[in-house]
């Protein structure tokens, strides 16, 4: 027998995590024998902790880029 784990990660203000369960309970039943949903915690992230997740976990970049002055060219 083999045991098959999956992480969730969802970011918000306020979840109502007894219902994101119940969702997720509802969408494995039935896919084998034995299922366990359940929540594992919070963690509060900071601005620059939530651009780092989003860019590693989901690929989207945050990051608000310097423009870039046009060069100059020195007339002789």
């Amino acid at each position: 027998m083999n045991k098959f784990s999956f992480k969730v990660d969802l970011v918000g203000k306020d979840i109502d995590t007894a219902t994101i369960c119940d969702m997720l309970k509802s969408a494995v039943e039935g896919v084998t024998e034995h299922e366990c949903v359940e929540f594992a915690g919070t963690k509060s992230l900071t601005e620059q902790g939530f651009k780092v997740w989003a860019k590693r976990k989901c690929g989207v970049s945050y990051a608000t880029k310097p423009e870039k002055k046009p060069q100059v060219g020195i007339d002789k």
